[in-house]
């Protein structure tokens, strides 16, 4: 009897010891997984870039020179003198330019700016012409000072709002693709004659 009673005792020292490693067993595994997890996010490395260069625009006003073409217009010198032109001279001219990676600014389009009914118009010279909304565009080819160009005037509603010009020499393609000027619904002629005006101005360097 009494040795029963003590097998019996054994047995539940055993039981609750296996009871009591388990719970030390599970509480120590617990511990170590929150420990890894907090060392893996230590060691992850940040997607966020602190040496990140911004990139940077300005808009400058350059100086214009008297027009060599035609009287009363002026002119702009491209810095690098790869081109010139000339603009009527009433018309804004400004230049627009960026610069990334701590790199010098570099010209991005030049525009000149006018008034027709108290509503300001753009001319650009740019590399990469802009999105147009247009129901027809008429193409013709024309030359202006001894380049050839694609003309296409843009219509909506039967009305031209804009024409591009667009270089069909493969030289001056690669340091411009498009000439273009905003058309305002007054006066339109006038502005489309000063537009191959302003192209027949135009000078590059060889």
């Amino acid at each position: 009897m009494k040795s029963a009673k003590l097998t019996a005792n054994t047995r539940t020292a055993f039981i609750v010891t296996i009871l009591i490693v388990c719970v030390l067993g599970y509480v120590l595994v617990l511990s170590k997984g929150k420990q890894g997890s907090t060392d893996l996010t230590k060691n992850t490395p940040s997607t966020t870039n602190p040496t990140q260069v911004p990139y940077k625009m300005r808009t400058v006003k350059p100086t214009l020179t008297e027009a060599t073409t035609i009287p009363g217009w002026r002119k702009y010198t491209d810095p690098n003198k790869k081109y010139s032109f000339e603009v009527p001279a009433d018309w804004v001219v400004e230049v627009e330019e960026d610069s990334s990676r701590n790199k010098p600014f570099e010209i991005r389009r030049v525009i000149a700016k006018y008034e027709q009914d108290n509503k300001e118009y753009q001319f650009y010279f740019t590399q990469g012409g802009s999105g147009v909304d247009s129901d027809n565009a008429i193409i013709k080819q024309m030359t202006f000072a001894g380049t050839d160009y694609e003309i296409r005037t843009f219509h909506k509603d039967r009305i031209p709002f804009l024409i591009s010009a667009i270089p069909l020499n493969e030289k001056l393609a690669r340091l411009y693709n498009h000439i273009e000027i905003e058309l305002p619904n007054t006066n339109t002629d006038y502005y489309r004659n000063t537009f191959y005006q302003i192209l027949s101005t135009f000078k590059f360097a060889n």
